[in-house]
């Protein structure tokens, strides 16, 4: 795999060991991708493929683009421009956008409504390693199939490509846990990328991994974080 792989969803922390949400927690972080958005990597790289794109031999070059690409060091139409040197001369931007946007697939269930209740309770903050064509989509997407702005959910909304830093990079989380104005030990993590919570966690965060096979509504009531 050349993307990041998502998870089905389990409740445990680092360790695989089930745990309770630490009771000096005052603010929650979450990650977006494989925990309030699903993702099939495995969709977009079938899609590169099936344009004509050969990763043999790619493989350096492809992750050294994927990483500037979530710090914004990239542009779009340097992206885009990579991606038609590796690709037959007739395929145009927009296929390779949608190739792009194909791991996108939808929000979980009662995103909203899970939302809601814990914006009563906590300060909640997104923090994602993306890039800005899918945080285009998967905004869109959120809004026409959830029916509210991702903003919504939160007081806001981390960007790796907006602010430089990409888990699990210890200045991600210190460049977080400056804004949002907690002690490292009063935030809470969720991801489901193990190397992302454990870097977090060596940080000082409070940070759980969601994997096989439960759900982030599963993993918050298990918690009692909310009361639905």
């Amino acid at each position: 795999m050349w993307i990041h792989q998502p998870n089905q969803h389990r409740l445990e922390n680092a360790s695989g060991k089930a745990l309770a949400w630490d009771s000096e927690i005052r603010a929650w972080v979450f990650d977006i991708g494989g925990v309030i958005l699903e993702l099939d990597p495995l969709r977009t790289e079938k899609a590169f493929e099936a344009l004509g794109f050969q990763k043999q031999g790619k493989e350096a070059a492809l992750t050294q683009l994927l990483q500037a690409w979530e710090i914004g060091q990239i542009s779009i139409p340097a992206f885009l421009a990579q991606w038609h040197q590796w690709l037959p001369p007739h395929v145009s931007d927009q296929q390779i956008m949608e190739a792009w946007n194909a791991m996108l697939l939808k929000p979980v269930d009662r995103l909203q409504e899970l939302f809601q209740a814990l914006c009563k309770q906590f300060p909640v903050f997104l923090l994602s390693n993306t890039n800005p064509l899918h945080v285009r989509a998967f905004e869109a997407m959120i809004r026409e199939k959830a029916g509210i702005e991702l903003s919504s959910l939160c007081r806001r909304c981390f960007y790796s490509h907006q602010i430089g830093f990409r888990k699990p990079d210890p200045a991600c989380y210190a460049y977080v846990t400056a804004q949002i104005g907690y002690k490292p030990g009063q935030i809470g993590f969720l991801d489901d990328t193990p190397a992302n919570v454990e870097a977090a966690r060596q940080f000082g965060w409070q940070a759980y991994l969601l994997s096989p096979p439960g759900s982030l509504y599963d993993w918050a009531i298990s918690r009692q974080l909310v009361h639905l």
